[in-house]
């Protein structure tokens, strides 16, 4: 996930990763979710932005590897917004 418009969206804390384990209900249909494993994997800064104001702003990327067992629509996506996260990328492994 990565933030460039000022908002905090810094690397995931405990709680989040605590409540990505404990998952959450999708919807009625879909059921309940969860990774089996969250892993954080550190912080890469990226080149900063410069705003028509003159203000730079800094840009970081952070990575987590997270393992499942559901393939539900967007899960992946949906478990990490659900702790106000957004996901930029996603590689599926092996």
């Amino acid at each position: 996930w990565s933030c460039s418009d000022g908002r905090s969206n810094l690397e995931l804390t405990d709680a989040q990763c605590s409540q990505l384990l404990e998952g959450m209900q999708l919807s009625r249909d879909d059921g309940w979710a969860k990774f089996e494993a969250v892993d954080r994997l550190g912080c890469e800064e990226l080149e900063p932005v410069s705003k028509p104001t003159g203000e730079t702003l800094k840009k970081f990327r952070y990575s987590a590897d997270v393992r499942i067992r559901c393939g539900k629509f967007h899960v992946v996506k949906r478990l990490f917004m659900s702790v106000g996260k957004s996901v930029i990328r996603l590689q599926r492994l092996g």
